[in-house]
């Protein structure tokens, strides 16, 4: 079966728009129905900023979560030139339990 990703988990990729570029993202809920989560950057310049969104489509489990094959969809739909080869999952928020990432 394919990993689920929660709402808190953590993920760093590569991607390239004008420069190739790595960062990490949270996946966070948001409350458009179509949008059930956003990407938030969480490092680097950008950090605060929303990176994309996530189709409801393409999330499992009642909208709490998203298969990383379908987040692979979301990033190519997201993200110029994203670099499927770097995604790593940082941490993997176990059923919506929020990581500690102190």
């Amino acid at each position: 079966m394919d990993e689920l990703l929660y709402r808190g988990s953590i993920i760093r990729f590569k991607f390239c728009f004008e420069i190739e570029q790595e960062e990490e993202y949270m996946i966070v809920e948001n409350a458009e129905k179509e949008f059930p989560f956003q990407l938030i950057c969480i490092s680097g310049y950008k950090a605060g900023t929303i990176g994309g969104y996530v189709k409801h489509e393409n999330v499992e489990r009642d909208r709490t979560a998203i298969s990383k094959s379908n987040l692979i969809i979301e990033l190519n739909r997201n993200f110029l030139n994203f670099d499927l080869g770097s995604l790593q999952v940082i941490e993997n928020s176990s059923e919506g339990d929020i990581p500690d990432i102190t």
